[in-house]
């Protein structure tokens, strides 16, 4: 009888490399698609209403008073400014019937913008 000296793929360095990228491949795919959250959409996201390319910030030259928000494709938005002193502004529902449409708010006088953020709404 022959021994058998053949080395276990697990002891060959770099065998178990496939099956690693694999599965790290796999759970950051599953992180992705964990990270839209139905109704609050960030640059570059698309959702399930037919908006996509959603983007918000602050006008330039504003003093961090006005921000600005736009989607395109179909569906309905909002723009919502957090501002100082927890005052908060909100836009009318913007509704966006192919093409790109953009809508500006302005924080409450005296206030600032903190962050910005787009709604979706259907």
């Amino acid at each position: 009888m022959s021994e058998d000296t053949s080395v276990p793929s697990a002891a060959v360095p770099g065998a178990r490399r496939p099956a690693r990228r694999v599965r790290r491949l796999l759970v950051a795919a599953a992180l992705l698609a964990g990270a839209v959250v139905p109704g609050v959409v960030g640059a570059g996201t698309a959702s399930a209403s037919g908006l996509y390319d959603c983007g918000s910030g602050i006008d330039a030259g504003s003093g961090n008073t006005w921000g600005w928000g736009a989607c395109s494709g179909s569906g309905t938005f909002s723009l919502r400014l957090n501002c100082t002193y927890g005052q908060n502004k909100t836009s009318a529902p913007i509704i966006v019937n192919g093409g790109r449409t953009r809508t500006d708010v302005e924080c409450p006088l005296g206030t600032t913008i903190r962050n910005t953020q787009i709604n979706i709404l259907n």
